[in-house]
């Protein structure tokens, strides 16, 4: 099984603000954790926009490779087409970003591993787990 860290879970892995966090990270194979291509970006975005710009950006840096990346291909097209054709009639808190990342890890069969879960829930298939 595949756990895609969302953005809140990597910023919460790198504030060191979860000993259950740190400790899930530790307890699950390293080949079986990944991040989406979309992630790495908005975690390399708020590094770059934060305060403290060069430091977060060597973390962020430090974390995206640390862990396989995987990218939105042709095969989450149409994943994403659907759910957002579906979600489109519903209220929800999502942004393009959570949807995107939501359309990988539903082609990839993967679970996304975020503090988010309610929000994620109108999502119907998307296996969630909240590890902090």
């Amino acid at each position: 099984m595949k756990y895609f860290l969302h953005t809140d879970t990597c910023v919460d892995f790198l504030k060191g603000q979860s000993d259950d966090l740190r400790q899930a990270v530790e307890n699950t194979a390293p080949t079986d954790i990944v991040i989406t291509d979309i992630v790495a970006a908005e975690l390399l975005t708020a590094a770059w926009l934060s305060s403290r710009r060069a430091k977060n950006q060597e973390q962020a840096q430090k974390l995206i490779s640390h862990f396989q990346t995987v990218p939105f291909d042709r095969s989450c097209t149409q994943v994403y087409a659907d759910m957002y054709a579906k979600l489109s009639k519903k209220e929800h808190s999502l942004g393009d970003s959570d949807l995107l990342t939501a359309a990988i890890v539903l082609a990839q069969g993967g679970v996304l591993v975020t503090s988010r879960k309610d929000d994620f829930a109108v999502i119907k298939g998307l296996q969630l787990e909240k590890w902090s």
